[in-house]
């Protein structure tokens, strides 16, 4: 009649995996880096590099061009993996 603790306590665990699994899955959490190619600007070249995003998302920002440049996803990496910073960056 009554929950055991650790019953409840096991269940509300594996619902929490669960959530966190379906995230992924459906490219909800940020699983890599969005990039842009280099934007020109009369000062020079600047790219841009956005953390914890999913593919879908990097994809989108592609479709609709932010800031003027292509995007590119690059799986279970960074902007510090890319040698960048989160956001603006001088283009060397």
């Amino acid at each position: 009649m009554f929950a055991r603790k650790g019953s409840t306590l096991f269940t509300g665990s594996m619902t929490a995996l669960l959530a966190t699994a379906a995230c992924g899955i459906l490219g909800l959490a940020g699983d890599g880096v969005c990039q842009s190619t280099p934007v020109e600007f009369s000062f020079g070249l600047v790219v841009y590099c956005q953390n914890d995003f999913s593919e879908d998302e990097c994809a989108e920002w592609n479709t609709e061009g932010v800031n003027a440049a292509d995007w590119v996803f690059h799986s279970g990496q960074t902007s510090q993996d890319r040698g960048l910073e989160q956001g603006s960056n001088d283009w060397p």
